[in-house]
């Protein structure tokens, strides 16, 4: 008797689309998880939250620990579809610049389908950026608006550092659990009437 084999046909998966969320996150707000928010509704399989390592424009900032861990406790409430990513850490670069994380996102899973996500008002400065037109190359680009006409609340990370430093309230802007780690290891507060 012949031997005989079924050839099962290859299955063909599609590529996960994953959204990168790259940013400073000092601290991560309320914009920030309104933005994610809107990434799963648009069908991202996940989404990829990337505290930069070293600000490449040299801003200061509270470590990276620091933000890596307000950022896991920001977004922890959104399910497992979104990941808090230590990439920029891992790349042991003095400057976080966006063409080299998007490269090494590429060769590392060339099986993915990345989307870069900024906000409206870096995209507009994207001249400014080293080799914007190669991160075009390798990654899709979406921007978020930000301001009267758009979903996402209208407050920056440097506002709320600001009304924390002269004991404004920002209760409304910033996770509970974000509140209380900054109170807590005493960042960016004066600690009078934050809530």
């Amino acid at each position: 008797m012949t031997d005989a084999r079924v050839i099962h046909p290859r299955v063909i998966h599609p590529a996960m689309k994953i959204a990168l969320f790259g940013g400073a996150f000092n601290p991560p707000h309320q914009g920030h998880l309104q933005i994610v928010s809107h990434l799963l509704k648009e069908g991202y399989d996940q989404v990829w939250i990337i505290p930069c390592w070293q600000h490449p424009l040299g801003k200061g900032s509270i470590s990276f620990w620091h933000r890596f861990h307000l950022c896991r406790l920001a977004f922890k409430g959104m399910g497992p579809k979104v990941r808090v990513r230590d990439v920029e850490r891992r790349l042991h670069l003095s400057r976080s610049w966006t063409v080299n994380t998007v490269s090494y996102l590429r060769k590392k899973y060339p099986n993915r389908k990345f989307t870069l996500v900024v906000g409206q008002d870096n995209f507009e400065q994207r001249k400014k950026w080293k080799n914007f037109d190669k991160i075009e190359q390798l990654v899709s680009v979406v921007s978020i608006p930000r301001g009267v006409s758009s979903f996402v609340l209208d407050v920056s990370s440097s506002q709320i550092r600001e009304r924390m430093g002269s004991g404004q309230q920002v209760k409304d802007l910033l996770q509970e659990n974000v509140l209380h780690y900054l109170l807590r290891k005493g960042l960016y507060v004066s600690k009078t009437n934050l809530f």
